[in-house]
């Protein structure tokens, strides 16, 4: 059977008596602009060869022409060449996007600008980025610079590394003196925080001691130190740390454990060369006898001199 089409009105065969378009163009373009007359105009526009309305046709006129000024320019210059993505330089320049890509193009084609100088995917304004630099001259670790300006650890680390070999400056540090102290705490260690804030006992959390022996380790992290006290508190996990009363056995120990267990006998040693005691609170002495543990605790803190 011969139909002819409702949109382009050309002649097709069909079966289907009530088939009104020849294709699934024709009804597509039959249906934009069913709900929205001025799409309905656009397409009307477009079949009789129109593109645009004059206003749109007036306004990329106005738009190619558009110039940047030349401060703007070295503006932009000056933040490519420190590595900052379009996106964030759009916004400190205040420029609009048609005019960027053509002066972007422009300098490609006239400078051949390399494009993996780029500081890649890092959304942060140029002003964060100067903290950041700022910082890691002073020594911070990117951990610390992260959480001081609030920026994502990533982000951070990637700016770093990145300036450190474009500056060549020593400005990425993994860690600093300080930079323990964000270290996430445990449930445990956090009991043993709350019962030295209720019983008025002035501590220090994550005091980190340098080490000089020579060994692996530069430094040491005790969970807690009491003030005016020569006493570290060391709040240790189970498993972690391999509680002598469930881990007897030294040969079923995995890596992790024995990693561990040989680093906390360094640390003792550390611990009694510097005159200190160090007192153990286990996980599972605070699950089975939490409060002959902290009677313990108090008393070995009240008896040390």
């Amino acid at each position: 059977m011969i139909l002819k089409c409702n949109f382009c009105f050309s002649d097709f065969e069909e079966k289907n008596k009530k088939r009104l378009f020849c294709s699934k163009e024709c009804y597509g373009l039959s249906r934009r602009g069913s709900k929205r007359p001025e799409v309905g105009l656009k397409i009307s526009n477009a079949l009789k060869g129109k593109t645009h309305t004059s206003k749109r046709i007036e306004k990329i006129k106005k738009a190619n022409t558009v110039v940047i000024s030349e401060d703007k320019k070295q503006k932009i210059i000056t933040l490519w060449n420190f590595g900052l993505t379009d996106s964030t330089i759009l916004k400190e320049v205040c420029v609009g996007s048609k005019p960027f890509l053509r002066f972007k193009n422009e300098f490609y084609y006239e400078n051949g600008f390399d494009k993996k100088n780029y500081l890649k995917f890092v959304t942060i304004s140029y002003s964060e980025i100067l903290k950041i630099i700022d910082l890691g001259r002073k020594k911070m670790s990117y951990k610390r610079i992260a959480r001081t300006l609030g920026i994502s650890m990533k982000t951070t680390r990637k700016v770093l590394k990145f300036y450190q070999e474009f500056l060549k400056e020593d400005i990425f540090h993994s860690y600093d003196e300080k930079s323990f102290c964000f270290f996430k705490q445990t449930k445990i260690e956090k009991i043993i925080e709350d019962f030295l804030q209720e019983n008025n006992i002035k501590f220090e959390s994550e005091f980190v001691v340098g080490n000089t022996s020579g060994s692996e380790y530069s430094s040491y992290r005790f969970d807690f130190k009491i003030i005016d006290k020569k006493i570290f508190i060391e709040v240790n996990g189970d498993y972690w740390h391999s509680n002598p009363e469930i881990y007897q056995d030294d040969s079923k120990l995995s890596d992790a454990q024995i990693k561990n267990k040989n680093r906390d006998i360094l640390k003792l040693e550390k611990a009694k060369s510097m005159n200190y005691d160090v007192f153990y609170v286990w996980e599972n002495d605070l699950k089975t006898k939490k409060e002959e543990t902290l009677k313990l605790l108090l008393e070995k803190i009240n008896d040390n001199n």
